[in-house]
């Protein structure tokens, strides 16, 4: 999601892992990892860089909390949009509403790339806060175009017909319900995705410093930096959930309002949330100068750094495991919807639940589990030996509220606020407004969030190539601009009718249609969603962009942190965008709760106006990160040389392990189901409203669970809290899921409510996961390592996504299967989720790449070795995976070619 001297000479600071690692083989300390000139020795207090315990509310700081406070509102708005949206009011299938979810943060997949970015091109000499600006700038651009843009006619113009089954429709009912609905989905995720990049530009920049504070702490307090930071940004993500269920729960989304607002004022609500983040991004982030990298050393260094075992081992992880436990059914929307009815309110109400558990889980680990066995929860060779107090760069503890920070804080709302909003639209716009396919709605979700795949290389470009010798500021300006350039466009683009023009004809069984009622559906609404899908996409590319560069930074102040601290500065950060990610959520979810969402207001905002609200939430993200965001002028890299060392570091032992687990684990445990969408709008009836609130309340369970974890966690065993946390999500959810489908209750809240818990033990793993790359990231390359290893688990989730269209494509779960709820479709439904969690369960088997926690990270850093051939496997299963997820989720998304195989279809 998300997201390093001692008492030596000062060019010690200025390390790169790979250099020091091909300069000093033999070198045992904790060196490798970190310094291209020489190896830095760990602090006494196990700090992995000086600095001292950085403080997130100090000036200097304090602009992190606001940059993370806004990717939590956009990351907690715009995914929200998608049940209430997508499935309520485009009615789009489950396979549609599964892909919408997943594009609209694929951003987040990019995250590698805009670390790069921001690493080695700096811009006036800033490597992070300039990136914040452009990504915010972008986001919102992409949030005012969709705030412009007309919305056309729910699927169900006459919101009644929801409740009639499909063999029940009258030549009346069929007349009115508007079929081209879930056609319009597309177009809204690909501004959403769009705007993601945008806000995960920024993000990655923030994530960037808030590493290097995290470096800071001691040992005994490393994550507690991490943990607030999330903290801040699962709030804004619970708030901005929250905002959109209450949106968005009229009768258009399912809902029980009788208001409720269009996809375009809801638009414009993000614009005016995240648009303070650009001034306070600037002025209130401390980011020293930085050279511009020579992009070929770079590349060489972090291709070494991939080389290493610690890397490639738990990007191996990441990902498989990831793949496997991502596997999903894609059921899951259309039972939602048809057969448990849940509202949009609810489905909110229940994000939000989720939101508090997964915050609190990382709340648990920043105060208890800094020392767990990160196996049990749930980094590349040779990193720098902490200074004293085990930070691993100079520097003391930052302070995220000084005015050198207090701009990341700012960032990182902004970053929340896109994130927040841009793909909670997915559901009410795409599922419910559009009625897309179950199937384009999860490749939507996907493609949404897809830029954040990226995040490696913005990391690459802001470390080498700096603009007027600042490495992140400028790119963060960039990626704001980019961001709000799309958000503009989406906010300009005429919106067409909803899939039902009645809305009532949303409750009507297919095989009920009469006459009247097919001629009144709008059945072109299903393609106009793949538009929207593609401009949200460039937004999303936008934000990461500004947050790739912001992560640079945090990485840069979390490596200050003492050990026993280090953590605190990320958590920080990350509890200010989700907690702005709740705020953007809430504003989706109120104004995307009307009849054509599926929800019961008798009011809602267009697309278009939600658009213009993101634009005006975002826009000050763009000031802000240029003044109050610290950073320090650098020469502009030599780029060979930085290739070369980001090679280096690439073929050690402790990257690629870590990489392969990141990247295989997630690729498992996140293989879904697409009845999702489809179930919790047609058998469960959740209402815009109720999605936004569901998804606000499970952001505070997140952000609950970092807080946790930042104050009691940080020491605790990441393997065991994986496995853990695991069971208690697949016992939660499986049970409520075959509950649902097999119609022995079925309720919004039953729906909704327990899978929120899971959302603690979510946050505690998620963080944790974060904690592993502060050990690894250098001084020179903190946007390419961070964005590098936060790119590996954005990226598994996608590709977990395409892997289950395929599996799920043979069961041929549409959502007029699902809305008449037979024995047939109910066993199918019911495949899908046991493949599922299947999956998820043998994501466990790639715990074994996983270090337990930060010593034995440090020591299969200091031992691991390196292999240039495991270096180049991790590039080339990365490289596929990052393809073939564009590829296979862009192709759900359009009706053209959502029947193919590779998309979730039967076959064209």
């Amino acid at each position: 999601m998300a997201p390093t001297p001692s008492s030596r000479n000062v060019h010690d600071l200025e390390r790169l892992s790979a250099v020091s690692i091909t300069k000093d083989p033999d070198q045992t300390g904790y060196a490798g990892m970190k310094t291209p000139d020489a190896a830095v020795e760990v602090l006494e207090d196990g700090a992995l860089r000086p600095g001292g315990m950085p403080v997130l509310t100090s000036k200097k700081y304090i602009g992190l909390l606001f940059q993370y406070a806004a990717v939590g509102v956009v990351y907690g708005m715009l995914p929200e949009t998608i049940y209430p949206f997508m499935q309520e009011y485009l009615n789009c299938s489950g396979a549609q509403v599964a892909a919408a979810k997943e594009l609209v943060v694929l951003p987040w997949s990019f995250k590698v790339f805009f670390g790069i970015l921001s690493d080695c091109f700096p811009i006036r000499g800033y490597r992070r806060r300039p990136y914040m600006m452009i990504g915010w700038t972008v986001c919102i651009l992409m949030l005012l175009i969709m705030a412009i843009m007309p919305v056309g006619k729910p699927y169900y113009t006459v919101a009644s017909d929801r409740d009639i089954s499909t063999s029940d429709y009258t030549p009346e009912i069929e007349a009115r319900i508007n079929t081209s609905a879930p056609g319009e989905g597309a177009k809204y995720i690909v501004l959403m995705f769009f705007a993601a990049v945008g806000y995960v530009l920024s993000d990655v920049c923030s994530d960037s410093i808030v590493c290097e504070l995290a470096q800071q702490e001691p040992l005994a307090k490393r994550g507690k930096t991490q943990s607030a930071i999330y903290t801040v940004r699962t709030v804004l993500v619970i708030l901005g959930e929250l905002l959109v269920g209450f949106c968005f729960n009229g009768e258009d989304y399912g809902g029980d309002f009788d208001f409720s607002l269009s996809f375009s004022q809801l638009m414009i609500i993000i614009t005016v949330l995240t648009a303070p983040i650009l001034p306070i991004a600037w002025f209130f982030i401390k980011e020293e100068k930085a050279e511009r990298r020579d992009f070929r050393v770079y590349i060489n260094e972090f291709w070494d750094l991939l080389c290493k075992r610690v890397v490639y081992q738990i990007i191996a992880y990441h990902f498989f495991a990831g793949i496997f436990s991502g596997i999903s059914y894609t059921a899951s929307s259309p039972v939602q919807s048809y057969m448990v009815d849940v509202s949009p309110i609810n489905s909110t109400l229940n994000d939000v639940l989720g939101h508090v558990c997964f915050m609190t889980g990382i709340m648990v680990t920043s105060k208890y589990g800094l020392h767990w066995n990160w196996r049990g929860m749930i980094t590349p060779d040779g990193a720098p030996e902490p200074l004293e107090d085990g930070a691993l760069r100079p520097g003391g503890m930052p302070n995220l509220l000084s005015p050198d920070y207090i701009g990341l804080l700012f960032q990182y709302a902004a970053v929340g606020v896109v994130y927040g909003m841009l793909p909670e639209t997915v559901y009410p716009f795409m599922q419910q407004y559009l009625n897309c396919s179950g199937a384009q709605v999860a490749a939507a979700k996907e493609l949404v969030i897809l830029p954040w795949s990226f995040k490696v290389f913005y990391g690459i470009m802001s470390d080498c190539f700096p603009i007027r010798g600042y490495r992140r500021r400028p790119y963060m300006l960039i990626g704001w601009v980019v961001c709000i350039a799309m958000l503009l466009l989406m906010a300009v683009m005429p919106i067409g009718q909803p899939y039902y023009t009645v809305a009532s004809d949303r409750d009507i069984p297919a095989s009920e249609y009469t006459a009247e009622i097919e001629a009144r559906i709008n059945v072109n609404a299903p393609g106009e969603g793949a538009k929207y899908v593609v401009i949200m996409f460039l937004a999303a590319f936008g934000y990461v962009l500004s947050d790739v560069c912001s992560d640079s930074i945090v990485c840069e102040l979390a490596q200050r942190e003492p050990t026993a601290k280090r953590g605190k500065t990320q958590s920080a950060i990350y509890t200010v965008r989700t907690t702005l990610v709740i705020l953007g959520e809430l504003l989706v979810g109120f104004c995307f709760n009307g009849e054509d969402y599926g929800g019961d207001f008798n009011f809602s905002l267009s697309f278009p106006e939600l658009m213009i609200i993101m634009v005006v939430l975002t826009a000050p993200a763009v000031p802000v990160t240029w003044f109050f965001i610290k950073e320090e002028k650098a020469e502009r890299a030599d780029f060979r040389k930085y290739i070369k060392e980001f090679w280096d570091l690439l073929c050690k032992r402790v990257v690629y392990q870590v990489i392969a687990h990141h990247f295989f684990a997630g690729i498992f445990a996140s293989i879904s189901y697409t009845a999702s969408s489809p179930v919790q709008s047609f058998l469960v009836g959740v209402t815009p409203i109720n999605n936004t609130l569901n998804d606000v309340l499970g952001h505070l369970c997140f952000m609950a669970g970092i807080m946790v974890t930042s104050k009691y966690g940080l020491n605790w065993n990441w393997r065991w809290m994986i496995i853990a946390t695991g069971i208690v999500v697949i016992v939660v959810d499986s049970s409520v899921a075959f509950i649902t489908v097999w119609d022995i209750f079925r309720n919004q809240w039953f729906w909704l409510g327990p899978p929120i818990a899971v959302q603690v033990p979510s946050g505690v793993a998620w963080i944790i996961a974060l904690f592993v790359t502060v050990e690894i990231a250098g001084v020179g390359n903190e946007g390419a390592v961070y964005g590098l290893m936060t790119t590996v688990g954005n990226l598994a989730t996608p590709f977990a996504t395409t892997l289950t269209l395929l599996i799920n494509g043979p069961f041929n779960i549409t959502n007029a299967r699902v809305k008449e709820d037979d024995h047939s479709v109910r066993v199918d439904i019911t495949y899908t989720i046991i493949i599922s969690y299947a999956m998820k369960i043998f994501s466990w088997a790639f715990l074994v790449l996983l270090p337990r926690q930060k010593k034995e990270t440090q020591e299969l850093a200091r031992n691991g070795g390196s292999s240039k051939l495991l270096g180049g496997i991790t590039i080339g299963y990365l490289s596929f995976a990052l393809v073939w997820s564009l590829m296979a989720n862009t192709l759900a998304i359009f009706d053209s070619t959502s029947c193919l195989v590779i998309a979730g279809g039967k076959g064209c």
